[in-house]
């Protein structure tokens, strides 16, 4: 018997499926070669990620303050609760041997120390001195308005106790804007004012 092309064509017809089968199961375990369509999308993806990491820190870096900024800021408000707390509050008469000594004066820029002085003695000196007024001053709350390199502005919110040895007195609040000036690298009062 004669062997017909339909059994020939039936076996290379069979080892030509099984051949496929086996070049599609290498295509799918292959890992894409490097130099496929997609790696250099792949790439210039990665690439641009990083830049705009890059270029994230660099404004952060320039924009936000750094450490030094905010220690200078925490510093000014450190110093101007305290220098409020302490020029705003006074015992019987000792406001005017303060002013006379000039102890409260070394809190102020030379511009503003005059002003205040005189400010004080008008305002305040006689009647302390005749009255036994006593004036405790405490600061409540302090918030920066303005930040600049040698200037910030805050707002403060102040809770003030006064009386005399006879009367007790009253509390009240109040709020006042302070000025800081950087001075030979200290911060001192360079304006307050009454809101």
């Amino acid at each position: 018997m004669k062997a017909g092309p339909s059994s020939r064509d039936d076996v290379s017809g069979e080892s030509a499926a099984a051949a496929d089968q086996e070049r599609l199961r290498l295509q799918i375990r292959r890992p894409r070669s490097s130099g496929s369509a997609d790696a250099p999308d792949r790439r210039r993806l990665v690439f641009l990620v990083g830049l705009a990491v890059v270029l994230a820190a660099v404004l952060a870096w320039r924009l936000l303050p750094g450490d030094d900024a905010r220690d200078d800021r925490r510093d000014a408000q450190a110093q101007a609760v305290a220098s409020v707390e302490n020029l705003m509050s006074f015992d019987d008469g000792e406001v005017v041997a303060e002013l006379r000594s000039g102890d409260e004066t070394a809190l102020l820029t030379d511009e503003y120390a005059g002003k205040y002085v005189s400010s004080v003695r008008d305002s305040i000196g006689d009647l302390a001195a005749g009255s036994r007024l006593t004036v405790r001053t405490e600061v409540t709350a302090a918030g920066l308005v303005e930040v600049a390199d040698d200037r910030v502005e805050l707002l403060l919110a102040l809770r003030v106790r006064s009386g005399t040895a006879d009367n007790p007195g009253a509390e009240t609040t109040s709020l006042v804007r302070v000025v800081m000036s950087d001075v030979d690298q200290q911060w001192r009062v360079h304006r307050i004012e009454t809101l």
